[in-house]
C-alpha cells in the first residue's frame, strides 16, 4: 500500500506560541523552554552545517 504524499504543511503540525508560528511539540514545551535561566557563567556554543 502506497503512502499519500503529505505537503510539508500538513505534515509539520504547527502551533502559535506568542504570535510566533512554531512546531506543535516546541510549542508543547513552551513553558519549560522560557522559564530557563542560565547561569552567568554557562557558556553558549551555536554552530550550523558547512554547505
Amino acid at each position: 500500500m502506497e503512502k499519500e504524499q503529505l505537503s510539508y504543511e500538513e505534515a509539520i503540525l504547527r502551533a502559535d506560541v506568542e504570535g510566533v508560528p512554531l512546531m506543535s511539540t516546541i510549542a508543547e514545551n513552551w513553558k519549560s523552554v522560557s522559564e530557563f535561566c542560565p547561569d552567568p557563567s554557562d557558556l553558549l556554543i551555536s554552530t550550523y552545517p558547512k554547505a
